[in-house]
């Protein structure tokens, strides 16, 4: 296990079991197998002495539903804690929010500093109810809004596309981070869909430059200072892996037979203990002036290698995203200079140095002259 950065994630797919019947969801909703208690600290144990000394270990706990399997869920937290060799490791879980009530809810304020929840919202209630098994009145959203380590996940759907910014904005107005996705495996078509993203993505920087204390969501939060230089992303196999509810150990959660059950499927010979390449999966990828700061992660590429309308999407929409954002960041900094506002008022440059920022605004100019949004691949 080649571990070349500090950082490493850990995903327990914890139980395959799941209260909901999302209508995109693409795991396998026939599975029932939840990790037993000795298998989750065992499979911990395994990793975590290989690790480096000076490693942050991230465990994220997924399902189907984690809360469905809350007592090994909470025991392998306890666990952790007390056995983290001298590394520091903290814990996040995603879940629907649908059963989080009393206890648990008790049991989240009781470590919410070191255990982030990653709560599924796509929008307002109509929204969530359209796609989400009509859950909206199970979420104890007065609850969620009381937590400190709160990142709100979020999926877009073509159906949900031309109210994208209206959404976006319904759960930018929370005040937690928000992290949008593309629906794996739907009917994505570039030339009906394109066009409408564009505009909804546009509206919404709009209204991030009226609202300028609001953090964009991630895809218009982009790290333009990254332009030149690789962030840290995930690189499955290398710095996160996964383990599924039956104690078996994958690159990424994607590969696991659980997940990798939709329509959009990694091929089968591009699944290992070693990880995925772009250099495997698109040669495309590394010629783009973008590619440092893309958010379509490699088993989405992977998924749609053999689908171009699909692979035509997901490159344009990205390239849509980048060109979006990196305009939104270059009006920010336009309107602090005109109106002679300081950077920490602006959410997006708030707690960044004025070189910080200086290298965000030079990347967004590169990133702007160069990136062609009209083109995929």
């Amino acid at each position: 296990m080649p571990i070349t950065r500090k950082i490493f994630t850990l995903h327990f797919l914890i139980t395959e079991q799941c209260n909901l019947s999302c209508e995109y969801c693409y795991r396998d909703k026939g599975a029932e197998a939840t990790l037993t208690s000795h298998a989750l600290k065992s499979s911990y144990d395994s990793v975590i002495q290989k690790l480096p000394a000076d490693t942050h270990i991230n465990i994220v706990f997924m399902g189907g539903e984690p809360f469905k399997a809350f007592d090994v869920l909470r025991d392998g937290i306890t666990y952790m804690r007390t056995h983290s060799y001298g590394r520091k490791v903290s814990f996040k879980i995603i879940t629907n929010g649908t059963l989080v009530h009393e206890d648990i809810q008790h049991w989240i304020l009781e470590n919410n500093e070191d255990v982030g929840i990653g709560l599924s919202l796509d929008g307002p209630p109509d929204i969530q109810d359209r796609f989400r098994t009509q859950s909206s009145q199970q979420i104890d959203i007065s609850f969620f809004k009381t937590l400190t380590n709160l990142e709100i996940l979020s999926v877009v759907h073509p159906e949900s596309l031309e109210t994208f910014s209206d959404n976006m904005i319904y759960l930018s107005k929370f005040g937690f981070p928000v992290k949008a996705t593309y629906a794996d495996g739907v009917d994505w078509k570039p030339i009906r869909d394109l066009p409408i993203l564009e505009k909804e993505l546009s509206k919404l920087a709009h209204y991030y430059i009226e609202n300028p204390n609001i953090y964009p969501i991630n895809f218009l939060a982009i790290a333009t200072s990254a332009l030149d230089c690789p962030p840290e992303k995930c690189l499955p196999g290398e710095t996160s892996m996964a383990v599924d509810a039956h104690g078996e150990w994958y690159a990424c959660h994607r590969c696991s037979p659980y997940y990798n059950n939709g329509n959009w499927k990694i091929p089968s010979d591009l699944i290992s203990l070693s990880g995925i390449t772009l250099s495997t999966l698109a040669s495309e990828c590394t010629q783009c002036v973008g590619k440092n700061l893309c958010q379509i992660c490699r088993a989405t590429i992977a998924t749609v290698q053999h689908n171009l309308e699909a692979k035509t999407f997901i490159c344009q929409a990205m390239k849509q995203t980048l060109a979006i954002g990196t305009w939104l960041q270059c009006q920010l900094l336009s309107a602090c200079v005109t109106e002679n506002r300081d950077l920490n008022s602006v959410a997006l440059f708030a707690n960044r140095s004025g070189q910080q920022v200086k290298a965000m605004i030079d990347g967004a100019k590169k990133l702007l002259h160069s990136i062609q949004t009209e083109k995929a691949f």
